[in-house]
């Protein structure tokens, strides 16, 4: 695995060093690919910094100068931090390993006019099927009808869902799709174990399993998750576009007492106002490590202004005590003293030390799934 580990630093020469007129340093990439890329696509280098597109994944499109070798040079001032990686224009294709792991940021602090040489071994396929441990999974490309960018979306099917070709079978949505259930499809590798929590309480008699649904994130994930409103396009094609295609598709309960949703941090924000604002559908929302109060989002005053009827919804909120679970807890306090005051019934947890991650989250995923398919419930 070469990719991160087999990088040069070299200091530029000659006339790029301190030309006239230019600010900042040169930071020039040079990069081989193991693999010639088809004439259509492009290596796009993506960051966080302004030069970079700022996490766009088509921040920084590089230029071809062979079939293999492609470079690019940028500035930035001195000293700055920079983080970035190589896409093939989405985070869904972008560079792994020859073993399907997905490296680390590449880091670099920019004292100086700069070279680094990459080799990149090969590229995420977002239509390979994701590896389960149990049950089987489905890929669909959705394209939603208010103009969102298309996403895949892959649904997951319990064991029991070929064993028992009569039965019906509730749903659950999950935001943040890619980190469900392989951690090398997953974007900070690591997942949530969907399928093997799912499966083992299934086995052990404590839930009727659900079909899991996984709708993959975009990079304006922030754009598209972090609304208070009742306006959301994305809460839109979930709820109304989603929702209908999937119970067309598939052997659900199509009501909404069988249709529930999850997800963390933005995810676990996005889940609650499905809950809150479509409640016409879901009946109930996980929301683990909730950004209730985040940059621009208060989502504690915006649910002060409703004043109909007491909504017929159940809620699962939970958070840790490390980073930056630390750090939004005021927000789930505020919403969580809303909630109480206002008589709806929420189960609420606080985690000692869990900090915001999906390793932590993955452990967590149990309760809910308990409380919201729980046979005896």
């Amino acid at each position: 695995m070469r990719y991160l580990f087999f990088v040069v630093l070299l200091l530029f020469l000659g006339a790029c060093k301190n030309a006239p007129g230019l600010q900042g340093n040169a930071v020039k990439i040079f990069l081989d690919t193991e693999e010639v890329l088809p004439d259509e696509d492009t290596i796009y280098l993506t960051g966080n910094h302004a030069a970079l597109g700022s996490w766009n994944p088509k921040g920084l499109a590089m230029t071809r100068r062979s079939e293999t070798r492609w470079e690019k040079t940028f500035r930035v001032p001195k000293n700055t931090h920079l983080e970035f990686k190589f896409t093939l224009g989405s985070f869904d294709r972008e560079s792994i390993s020859n073993y399907g792991l997905i490296p680390n940021n590449s880091q670099l602090d920019v004292v100086e006019d700069t070279e680094v040489y990459f080799v990149l071994e090969d590229w995420k396929n977002p239509l390979l099927l994701p590896r389960v441990s149990k049950g089987s999974v489905q890929l669909h490309m959705v394209s939603p009808h208010n103009g969102l960018a298309a996403r895949k979306v892959t649904v997951w099917l319990p064991d029991e869902y070929a064993s028992a070709p009569e039965r019906r079978f509730p749903v659950i949505y999950l935001h943040d799709g890619q980190n469900q259930f392989d951690s090398t499809q997953a974007f900070t590798g690591q997942e949530w174990q969907i399928d093997e929590t799912v499966s083992r309480l299934s086995a052990e008699g404590k839930i009727q399993a659900p079909i899991c649904v996984a709708i993959d994130n975009t990079f304006i994930r922030e754009e598209e998750y972090g609304v208070v409103g009742k306006e959301s396009p994305y809460a839109d094609f979930v709820a109304y576009q989603l929702k209908p295609m999937i119970d067309s598709l598939y052997r659900t309960f199509p009501d909404r007492a069988h249709t529930v949703t999850m997800g963390a941090s933005l995810g676990g924000l996005i889940a609650f106002h499905l809950a809150w604002y479509r409640d016409e559908v879901f009946s109930a929302a996980a929301c683990l490590s909730p950004a209730f109060k985040f940059k621009q989002i208060n989502l504690a005053p915006e649910l002060k202004k409703y004043k109909g009827p007491k909504k017929d919804i159940r809620l699962y909120i939970d958070n840790g005590t490390g980073g930056i679970d630390a750090q939004i807890q005021p927000g789930v306090d505020e919403v969580m003293a809303y909630l109480k005051e206002s008589g709806y019934p929420v189960y609420y947890q606080l985690v000692k030390g869990a900090d915001h991650n999906e390793s932590a989250w993955a452990r967590r995923t149990e309760v809910p799934l308990v409380r919201f398919f729980g046979i005896n419930q």
